[in-house]
């Protein structure tokens, strides 16, 4: 597959640039934060939502307040469903993130991207939305506005995830089945507040684009997140006007509603915590409808550092009910990463679909994938 010169740049920056400066034999003097805080707080954490992290402090700098950070991820995928399998090797996708300071106030993101479908992946043909589009795209691009040392007001306006549901990656390849029917992306503005002791609330609104009638869509969402002596506990809870557009964005072939102009609300409640390198976290999707839908989900795992490397192990667990679907039961996951160096890791991922009758027809995955970072 051929690269175009972004994705080269991607490479060089994020895989060649950290190991040359790792082995060289002096040593560079580098803006680590480009003139701005490196990390996020908590307050910008809670405005990110669900948007792209790259998952390092970015050096590459254009000018003073304005960083660039991205995503290079390859990978080897085996798909298994009944007696057909098949095999591929490629570019998953490549990711450019452009972060700006304008004022102590005002933050400005974009990001470009050349990928599969930004859409979930359809779990029933993997090799459809696997392959890379024919350009890149603007996935999110949006300004936001917060200064937490005068009031916990913040806004943020553009285009981007709505804040419905949480998942800390909205370009996984294989998703969890909560995330495939929370994912949305539009131009949507969103207004909320976020205190420093942990509490935040938003509504955002936009308008639909499969809508045939009234077109306005809302989402409403309210967390808490609090660390003390090294325990974390988090609660969301967050409700969809209209899960309608979802659904027409979700690829994934178990679902048994009708993607039009069906006004069906939705919410979803989660809880986790974490203590010493463990995380547990439990979760509830239910949309309101005549049958309604709904869908449970579990996740656990850990993360430490051994032998100079980070490693990290999860596990997801999902089961729906007969509305949601006739013939899906649920899906698990198991996957294992390690930090290879700095800005590099490979991952090994199994995810396997259970179906309610004929199970040895469920759909099974196996990926292993190498990302770099920077």
């Amino acid at each position: 597959m051929k690269l175009n010169p972004i994705a080269y740049a991607i490479i060089a920056a994020g895989l060649v640039g950290p190991t040359f400066a790792a082995y060289s034999g002096h040593s560079v003097a580098h803006k680590t934060s480009c003139g701005m805080t490196s990390g996020m707080s908590h307050v910008e954490s809670i405005i990110a939502g669900n948007s792209y992290n790259s998952g390092v402090d970015s050096s590459v700098c254009w000018q003073d307040r304005v960083r660039f950070s991205g995503t290079l991820e390859a990978a080897y995928r085996n798909v298994k469903e009944g007696a057909t399998t098949s095999k591929a090797f490629e570019l998953n996708q490549a990711i450019l993130g452009v972060d700006a300071k304008l004022n102590s106030a005002w933050s400005a993101k974009a990001t470009f991207r050349e990928g599969f479908a930004q859409a979930p992946v359809d779990y029933s043909d993997f090799s459809t939305n696997a392959d890379l589009s024919s350009g890149w795209s603007v996935a999110e691009a949006f300004v936001a506005y917060s200064d937490s040392s005068r009031s916990p007001l913040f806004m943020k306006a553009g285009k981007g995830f709505v804040p419905f549901g949480h998942y800390s990656n909205p370009f996984e390849f294989s998703p969890t089945i909560v995330q495939a029917f929370s994912q949305l992306n539009e131009d949507y503005l969103q207004v909320g507040v976020a205190s420093s002791a942990g509490w935040n609330a938003s509504v955002a609104g936009w308008t639909s684009a499969v809508a045939t009638n009234n077109p306005w869509r809302y989402s409403a969402n309210l967390g808490f997140d609090h660390s003390v002596s090294g325990l974390g506990m988090h609660l969301n809870a967050s409700y969809i006007s209209s899960i309608d557009e979802v659904f027409a964005n979700s690829s994934i072939f178990m679902t048994t509603a009708a993607p039009t102009d069906v006004r069906d609300s939705a919410w979803q409640a989660s809880v986790s915590t974490d203590i010493k390198g463990f995380d547990v976290a439990a979760g509830y999707f239910h949309v309101n409808r005549t049958n309604s839908q709904s869908a449970w989900a579990l996740h656990a795992g850990y993360a430490m550092e051994n032998a100079g490397y980070s490693h990290k192990i999860g596990a997801d667990y999902e089961r729906v009910n007969t509305e949601f679907s006739s013939d899906i039961k649920g899906r698990w996951s198991a996957d294992y990463t390690v930090g290879l160096a700095k800005n590099v890791d490979a991952s090994l991922k199994y995810t396997k679909f259970s179906r309610r009758a004929a199970a040895f027809d469920a759909p099974r995955l196996w990926t292993v994938t190498l990302t770099g970072k920077f």
